[in-house]
């Protein structure tokens, strides 16, 4: 019975990776070197819209994207979205597309939460427009780094409003749990976006033997353009 039993734990824990995961700075290596270029080249465009103050929160935030971005499929994804999105609705297709992996549904309830939060709308109604053009126009837009950096102002006003707390909260604090709320859901409780940032999902699931908390990576990142910015 022992002998089945070590056999069975050597089995799983080599299936499923346990003990075996290695460092993020390590795994990240590669992602992490081309993510810090990629925003430091977007550097002078988010401060032109997001402002100075932000720019460090809205990186960090936006950062553990950038490490599992894909071109080949963002464009495959691009696609299908202005294929089926476009015509149906999210209900039909609805890909986290972009630097920053926004999905339409996300833009939608954004564009909701800006106009009772008393924020800047990222995409302004446009009178006699029908659903499916606003649909190209929402998609348009999520596929421009302009586009996206708007709809990355909107986020941080809603949340800064819903919760209003962050604007005195120590920055470990405020930056995950705007990075877990980001990752989570912005129409998540106060308690789901806590309990989100403590578990390790990122970037492939909750129970692949390669996961990291979304909220860590970003404090992290956050830490080091702080402190090379100084």
């Amino acid at each position: 019975m022992k002998r089945f039993f070590y056999l069975a734990l050597y089995f799983f824990g080599s299936v499923f990776g346990v003990g075996a995961q290695p460092p993020a700075e390590h795994y990240f290596a590669d992602a992490h070197r081309a993510a810090c270029q990629q925003l430091e080249a977007y550097a002078p465009e988010g401060e032109r819209l997001l402002g100075d103050t932000l720019l460090p929160e809205a990186w960090a935030v936006v950062y553990p994207e950038l490490l599992r971005y894909s071109l080949w499929r963002d464009e495959a994804e691009i696609y299908l979205l202005q294929q089926l999105y476009v015509r149906y609705g999210a209900g039909y297709a609805n890909f986290s597309i972009g630097l920053f992996q926004m999905k339409p549904s996300f833009a939608e309830t954004l564009e909701h939460l800006a106009a009772n939060c008393h924020c800047a709308n990222p995409l302004p109604y446009l009178k006699g427009e029908t659903p499916e053009q606003q649909r190209h126009r929402r998609l348009q837009q999520l596929t421009e780094l302009k586009g996206q950096l708007l709809y990355l102002k909107a986020f941080f006003c809603v949340a800064y409003a819903r919760f209003s707390w962050l604007k005195q909260a120590p920055p470990a604090k405020r930056i995950r749990f705007l990075a877990a709320l980001y990752n989570y859901g912005i129409e998540a409780s106060e308690q789901e976006v806590l309990d989100w940032m403590r578990v390790k999902a990122f970037p492939y699931g909750r129970y692949h033997s390669i996961r990291y908390a979304y909220a860590e990576l970003a404090w992290q990142f956050y830490r080091q353009w702080v402190s090379q910015k100084q």
